[in-house]
């Protein structure tokens, strides 16, 4: 990152579209998917606006500045050093989704707070009009006292002009002053928190604003550790208990304070929703407690059928190709070690890559489908309780699922596991679910040794075999989470929230992209070894 360029933020619940954005803007590549938790880790994009190149800034969904999980900890210090004054951005865009306004507003709350510009960006616009919901974006604007409301459709690439033509301004410094007004407090909760208000102004130097926020936030945190310094603590207990007495749960009072402000100032929307969506009776079906399981393992058989079916025709292509290809170089080389060389090793190595490759392909084209159109995400929810059994947690499907294809994203997606031992045993058995680098040793071995025949008039038997080995995998990490979870020390339970996403046409831009560069890894990453 050039230390010398303006930053600017992107910040948003998770599954709100912050890393379609953050592609639009910057013309890079990172994946997009329509489930939770996709951005795991801060990433760093540079675009050119009005002349002047930027530091576009990708952070991880959360859904709030009180950290639950490892990903929304990388958020919070990153804002904890823009308090500081320390790689403050010039720009804040608080990516909301405007199908859930309000819950998502209330990140957005907290960013004003800071005293930053802030650029709301209303992303999914596509899917509120298909949802007949209409949004006041100037009289939103005018409610919050932020920087600018943008309506925009980020992986459409709708109101991306727009979006840019905000951010000239805040360039050339030519934006409007946000309203820097405090959210309404009953007067003896304000009261309870002002010694904590006074304290942060007097010892951080923070803006009236800003210390107010920080006392909300420090009142309702089950986190003391980063609040024992110079008594703070001990006004932090007295506040509490000053709350508690007037009727107000602490450890909720910023959700309660923010949600009824917001209840406030949300402008009338035009809303006809009918009670039973699209989505809904789609999940009647998929997560059924009884077919929905049988529905996803027939997915499963479905994929390995294909994987062997529809790549016999281009693995034959590729394989014929390299022959005539290295008969053709056979020619023109003498005999000898460096023909053999040439021959056998160079040009038989990388067949022996390329011959696969439409396999791993398809298997990596199905799991994006399934990752883009929502319904990856209705399977941690349906298997929660399977999870549950051996030790893992219903967000553990995701991290799983995605080993199929590659275990390291698998392993660094889960950081959106909030319980750090379901989190460990999740990295510690991910490995062992058969990734697309295992495909072609599977289909050498099967290819061997097992005959070209048909099962029950409709299944092949060398589909059914690779669907056998890679359950193998799958049951052996589940036997293994088991015992793991049992000899690594047990904590307090936690219960399973998750933003169930509506199912979306998966992107067909997005699906390729995502196939020609997990497959490009795979045969850059293989032709290393070989």
């Amino acid at each position: 990152m050039d230390k010398h360029s303006p930053i600017i933020a992107l910040i948003g619940n998770p599954n709100s579209g912050k890393t379609a954005l953050f592609n639009a803007l910057t013309g890079l590549n990172h994946k997009v998917s329509n489930y939770p938790g996709v951005t795991v880790e801060r990433k760093i994009g540079k675009a050119k606006i009005n002349g002047v190149v930027v530091n576009i800034l990708d952070l991880p969904g959360t859904y709030s500045l009180i950290p639950e999980s490892q990903d929304e900890a990388i958020v919070v210090a990153e804002v904890n050093q823009w308090m500081k004054m320390v790689k403050q951005p010039i720009c804040i865009i608080s990516v909301v989704d405007s199908t859930n306004l309000n819950r998502n507003l209330y990140l957005t709350s907290q960013l004003l707070d800071l005293g930053i510009p802030v650029l709301v960006a209303l992303n999914m616009t596509d899917l509120a009009r298909k949802k007949s919901l209409n949004i006041d974006a100037g009289q939103l604007q005018k409610k919050l006292g932020c920087t600018g409301v943008v309506p925009i459709a980020a992986r459409l690439e709708e109101g991306i002009d727009d979006l840019m033509n905000v951010i000239k301004t805040i360039l050339d410094k030519k934006h409007p002053s946000e309203n820097h007004h405090m959210i309404p407090l009953p007067e003896p909760i304000r009261d309870a928190l002002q010694p904590i208000s006074n304290w942060f102004e007097k010892q951080k130097h923070f803006h009236s604003r800003m210390a107010q926020a920080q006392a909300l936030r420090a009142v309702s945190s089950n986190n003391n550790r980063q609040f024992k310094e110079d008594g703070l603590l001990i006004l932090i207990e007295t506040a509490r208990r000053t709350v508690d007495n007037l009727g107000f749960p602490h450890s909720t009072l910023e959700a309660t304070v923010r949600y009824h402000w917001l209840d406030q100032i949300v402008p009338p929307t035009i809303i006809n929703i009918k009670t039973n969506t699209r989505s809904e009776r789609i999940d009647n079906i998929l997560t059924h407690p009884v077919f929905g399981p049988f529905i996803f393992v027939g997915l499963l058989a479905f994929i390995f059928q294909s994987v062997f079916t529809w790549a016999t025709i281009p693995m034959n292509w590729i394989n014929n190709g390299i022959s005539v290809f290295g008969d053709g170089v056979s020619k023109m080389i003498p005999a000898g070690i460096v023909r053999d060389l040439t021959i056998e090793g160079i040009i038989g190595g990388a067949g022996a890559i390329l011959v696969f490759l439409p396999q791993i392909l398809i298997l990596i084209f199905f799991l994006a489908l399934l990752e883009d159109s929502g319904y990856m995400v209705r399977l941690a929810f349906m298997l929660d309780k399977a999870m549950t059994m051996v030790g893992l947690h219903g967000r553990s499907v995701l991290p799983l699922m995605i080993g199929y294809a590659c275990a390291i994203p698998g392993i660094m997606s889960t950081r959106t596991i909030n319980s750090w031992r379901e989190r460990l045993v999740t990295i510690l058995v991910t490995p062992l679910m058969s990734c697309s680098a295992r495909l072609p040793v599977y289909a050498l071995m099967i290819g061997a040794f097992v005959p070209e025949k048909q099962v029950w008039g409709f299944f092949g038997l060398k589909g059914l075999i690779m669907i056998l080995m890679y359950f193998l995998g799958t049951i052996t990490a589940l036997v293994l989470s088991f015992f793991f979870s049992r000899w690594i020390k047990a904590e307090h339970s936690r219960s399973f929230i998750m933003e169930m996403p509506p199912y979306r046409l998966p992107m067909m831009k997005s699906i390729l992209r995502q196939v020609y560069t997990r497959g490009k890894v795979f045969v850059t990453d293989a032709g290393k070894i070989i």
